[in-house]
């Protein structure tokens, strides 16, 4: 039970980062550059990717585990 409450901990914490994260990257005017624009829609994307990673990863194990 500990090790599911573990992982629950983790994902909150990796959600709680990602808002961390685009919230301080929101701050700064990205419209002027291209490039900027591009690398800031190519970090969701991954940070999105990863996010989902996790949250499947944490359902595979709640299923096997719960048994």
């Amino acid at each position: 039970m500990n090790t599911i409450l573990f992982r629950v901990g983790l994902l909150l914490l990796h959600i709680l980062l990602n808002v961390v994260v685009v919230s301080y990257l929101t701050r700064f005017d990205l419209t002027g550059s291209w490039l900027a624009l591009t690398a800031f829609v190519l970090l969701l994307f991954f940070m999105l990717a990863l996010l989902i990673r996790h949250i499947i990863s944490f359902i595979n194990y709640a299923k096997h585990n719960s048994k």
